[in-house]
């Protein structure tokens, strides 16, 4: 199970670094980042219920807070569909999003290539590891109601 914290920390540290500064010009956090990756995920309008479900957020407050903060940054902004309010990414926000993209290209995807492991093989990782993370999710959910 160290193996799953261990690659988690890796990923963290690795968006915290090549997102913030080298792709927006100022420190955002790893975060900040992922919520803007997916409201950028197919280039359409979110609400913020559907983000939170799909970042598995149950404090929408959380979400919200860091949503003002890439709204100040230009990235993302509200947009009014009837009653809820629905987020898209500016052009600003799809530029970094795009940024980010390559620089995980050249620095991750391409450094994982060369370790000669096949796209099969790779895939069976990383679904073992969503599924061990529902794991996590699930004894997190049950430990709170002890």
């Amino acid at each position: 199970m160290s193996s799953v914290v261990s690659s988690s920390n890796a990923g963290s540290r690795k968006a915290s670094k090549s997102s913030s500064e080298i792709v927006v010009g100022f420190p955002i956090f790893r975060y900040d980042s992922r919520l803007a990756h997916t409201i950028n995920h197919r280039g359409k309008a979110k609400k913020l219920a559907d983000i939170c479900l799909v970042l598995n957020v149950e404090d929408t407050h959380t979400v919200n807070y860091a949503v003002k903060k890439l709204e100040r940054a230009g990235l993302v902004k509200a947009q009014r569909g009837g009653k809820e309010k629905a987020l898209a990414v500016t052009p600003k926000g799809e530029a970094a999003c795009r940024a980010y993209r390559d620089i995980r290209e050249a620095l991750l995807v391409q450094s994982v290539k060369s370790t000669g492991l096949d796209e099969a093989a790779l895939s069976k990782v990383a679904s073992t590891m969503r599924a061990l993370s529902g794991h996590y999710d699930q004894a997190a959910r049950s430990a709170a109601t002890l």
